[in-house]
């Protein structure tokens, strides 16, 4: 707040982006959801991010009670996205003349010794780029990774709002840097709203 009012103020009067609604239910969902999944996810806290396309934050839950842990783990925790990163290959594919009709292949791929598996252990062989992001494919998303160059799938994400250092490896097409929720967030926001950066922000007026 103070970047944006300056320092010269006596009363000021924020108007927030929060849906008081929305955050009642999002922080709800979380309670629910660590009730019912946190033993199977071996997780112990979660967090959870809302914005509309223009990047204004409608609901932010920071864990899952914030009596016991004030950290706000959508903002400030990194972790792995895993497979959510993958529309960054794809766009950086997308952005070095492929389409979404394009063939791609599943089949096995080995790049310095490290083999990538798909989730049922099996290849399907020739495929679209479509249908290979649609069922989240490991080894097109290397394969593309490779092909397209690092530094194409990296600027991508870069350039919708992920700030955290990428690793440079063929594993970071399947989501093994650590990034935070926020980023992620408004990230994705720029494939909803037709292309448009999104910077998350809770301030309206």
């Amino acid at each position: 707040l103070p970047q944006l009012v300056g320092g010269d103020f006596r009363e000021v009067i924020v108007e927030t982006t929060i849906d008081a609604k929305l955050q009642k239910t999002a922080q709800a969902t979380v309670t629910r959801l660590m009730g019912v999944e946190a033993a199977t996810a071996q997780a112990d806290q979660a967090s959870m991010m809302i914005l509309d396309t223009s990047g204004a934050i409608r609901a932010v839950v920071g864990g899952k009670n914030y009596a016991e842990s004030q950290y706000n783990r959508a903002l400030k925790a990194r972790r792995q996205p895993g497979s959510a990163f993958k529309p960054f290959v794809y766009l950086a594919a997308l952005e070095n003349g492929l389409t979404p009709d394009t063939t791609v292949f599943d089949v096995p791929v080995v790049i310095n010794g490290w083999s990538p598996r798909n989730e049922n252990g099996a290849h399907q062989g020739a495929m679209s780029l479509r249908d290979a992001l649609a069922g989240s494919v490991n080894t097109i998303a290397v394969r593309l990774y490779a092909d397209n160059g690092p530094r194409r799938t990296i600027d991508a994400a870069q350039r919708l709002g992920v700030r955290s250092d990428l690793r440079e490896s063929p594993a970071l097409a399947l989501g093994t840097s650590e990034v935070t929720l926020a980023e992620m967030t408004g990230a994705f926001a720029a494939f909803a709203n037709g292309g448009f950066k999104a910077e998350p922000h809770i301030i309206g007026k």
